[in-house]
């Protein structure tokens, strides 16, 4: 009997403190709710009086770099658990597979550049990184100090190298720096006769080809030290894209390595010496 009471009042006991801090907690997440009821913070509460769970700060999730892979995470973490900083060194992002149009029609980059949205639950950050820690990274803004910031998780998604103007440089962070660039590059290509196109991969082909379509008048050379156009690529493919290419009137020197070469040119490895008024590197990412 002494037994069974006993168990009673262990019983009740429990209860009784199971109750008491369920009530608590819904009490304490009611209050954050009523006092922000629209930050992050709020709408965890308003959830956690759902389902009675205790309320823990957003992780802190940095991620470097705005371009697929950056915006990906943007989209995927969403979610109020997260606090998202997206940082990137220019303002807009860019459809890196068609912009080589944009050398014969500037104007095309409106159809493939956009400004950076922020994240719903974050912000977007126009900066340079210049170190990355274990916890934290420090950011240059505009000419501001270095501005130290902490993280609980950071993803590096900075991308490839490319020679200019195919891939952004510094001197490109806002989309009306990087519409003056690309006229810059049709005021050079209608000035120049003659065009030196140094790589036969799939950028130099695909450069040859908008430059020899828009510009029939010119003088397009096509080198590289491949036997072939677009190596890699089936062969059934190789040899149709040679066979346009001189359609077009492309030249093509393949199978020739280079020993230098500058803007106004390029030297083969027999020394062999090929001038142009206009030449443009597709020498692969780094």
């Amino acid at each position: 009997h002494k037994a069974a009471s006993r168990t009673m009042q262990d019983l009740i006991v429990g209860s009784t403190v199971a109750v008491v801090w369920a009530m608590l907690t819904v009490a304490d997440a009611a209050m954050i709710y009523v006092m922000d009821p629209v930050s992050s913070l709020g709408r965890q509460a308003w959830k956690a009086i759902r389902r009675r769970k205790v309320i823990e700060p957003p992780k802190k999730v940095l991620v470097l770099g705005s371009s697929f892979a950056g915006l990906t995470i943007r989209n995927e973490l969403h979610g109020d658990e997260f606090d998202v900083t997206l940082v990137d060194r220019k303002d807009y992002f860019e459809y890196t597979p068609g912009i080589l149009r944009c050398v014969v029609q500037p104007n095309k980059a409106e159809e493939l550049c956009a400004k950076i949205q922020p994240p719903r639950n974050g912000r977007f950050v126009k900066g340079e990184v210049w170190s990355v820690g274990t916890n934290s990274a420090q950011i240059r803004i505009g000419d501001s100090e270095l501005q130290d910031m902490p993280f609980d998780y950071c993803v590096i998604a900075i991308g490839s190298e490319y020679r200019a103007p195919w891939k952004t440089g510094p001197g490109a962070a806002s989309l009306e720096e990087r519409a003056a660039s690309w006229e810059g590059e049709r005021a050079r290509l209608e000035q120049a006769k003659s065009v030196i196109i140094i790589g036969a991969g799939l950028v130099g082909v695909e450069l040859a080809g908008e430059v020899a379509a828009a510009c029939p008048g010119k003088v397009v050379t096509l080198v590289d030290r491949a036997a072939g156009v677009c190596e890699g690529m089936p062969a059934k493919a190789r040899n149709h894209v040679q066979q346009w290419l001189k359609r077009m009137g492309v030249r093509m020197v393949l199978g020739r390595s280079l020993r230098s070469f500058d803007d106004k040119g390029c030297e083969l490895d027999d020394g062999t010496s090929l001038q142009a008024d206009l030449v443009f590197p597709c020498l692969g990412v780094k």
